[in-house]
């Protein structure tokens, strides 16, 4: 609804404007000056709280399932005192959480400030931020994001970089653009002094244990929907030796004879795995038919004799 008052000079505006599909209601002030056109201005404001899904699923039926809330503050204005228009713009979200259960994945802590000098150009201003306390992909779990980036037009934008803590350590990206019309993508994760017994728990080793970190490379690669891991690898760091105690080895025996001579193999490194001290460690990760495929690779030995005689 709104509200048109004419004056000598043209008019004034005042009233609210409702946006879908996420029932925004925001105030518009303006003037018109038909005697003079620099002085016409035009103000919009909204501050509230926003509930997901909102009408989304009735345009994209899979966010059905989305769940969330934010604080939404955004304003922008249109400034002809330069016999042009143009129409700064600002956009924060805070409090943000996301909730997607049938991909088990959830957001909470989320943080986006965004700003356009000028809204036409559809250009924002560079170092746009998302953060967030904390991201969960099924086991994996990322904390303290902090994504800077910057639309460069309606088909392009540019992540200027990426970074997160992540089992104990740290990952990040170099820049990468993201065109919405495109969907297939590879980003390289660099990793840096990750926990090797965090890394091993989030990707299925669920009871792994002991110290010593890890760097690398995960390429990522997204296509149609679906996230895979390109000959990603992670390496102990350079002479530091650690110990990995890996619990429910069992796994590894299951389904294969006891007489059979690969029975004997597996259980002699599953035993092994139990304890084991290495000098170096190599985590290979790579999907196959849209399975994880994780390898782990140890040289070392035992922290004690294994239990078996020959």
């Amino acid at each position: 609804s709104s509200r048109i008052v004419q004056n000598v000079h043209g008019a004034r505006l005042d009233g609210t404007l409702s946006t879908m599909p996420v029932a925004v209601r925001a105030s518009v002030k303006g003037i018109l000056d038909l005697l003079d056109i620099s002085k016409s201005r035009l103000e919009i404001k909204a501050g509230q709280t926003l509930s997901l899904p909102g009408n989304l699923k009735s345009i994209a039926p899979a966010l059905s399932d989305l769940s969330g809330s934010a604080r939404l503050d955004a304003n922008a204005r249109l400034d002809m005192s330069q016999g042009r228009p143009r129409f700064p713009a600002s956009v924060k979200l805070g409090g943000l959480s996301l909730a997607h259960a049938k991909s088990e994945l959830a957001l909470n802590g989320g943080s986006l400030e965004l700003a356009f000098s000028n809204l036409l150009d559809m250009r924002s201003d560079p170092d746009g931020r998302m953060s967030f306390d904390l991201l969960r992909s099924g086991t994996i779990i990322l904390e303290r994001g902090d994504i800077h980036f910057q639309i460069e037009a309606l088909h392009s934008i540019l992540v200027e970089g990426c970074r997160f803590d992540w089992a104990g350590g740290r990952i990040g990206s170099q820049a990468f653009r993201i065109n919405p019309g495109v969907e297939d993508y590879t980003v390289e994760l660099y990793c840096d002094r990750v926990e090797m017994a965090q890394a091993l728990e989030q990707f299925g080793m669920t009871q792994a244990q002991g110290g010593g970190t890890a760097n690398g490379r995960i390429p990522v690669h997204y296509a149609n929907g679906n996230l895979s891991f390109d000959n990603g690898f992670l390496y102990s760091t350079p002479g530091e030796k650690g110990v990995l105690k890996i619990k429910g080895t069992e796994i590894l025996t299951a389904g294969i004879p006891p007489d059979t001579p690969q029975y004997g193999q597996l259980d002699l490194a599953a035993e092994a795995l139990k304890d084991f001290s290495y000098d170096w460690a190599r985590i290979r990760l790579n999907t196959q038919q849209r399975e994880l495929v994780v390898s782990l690779e140890l040289d070392g030995k035992p922290e004690k004799p294994l239990p078996f005689t020959y």
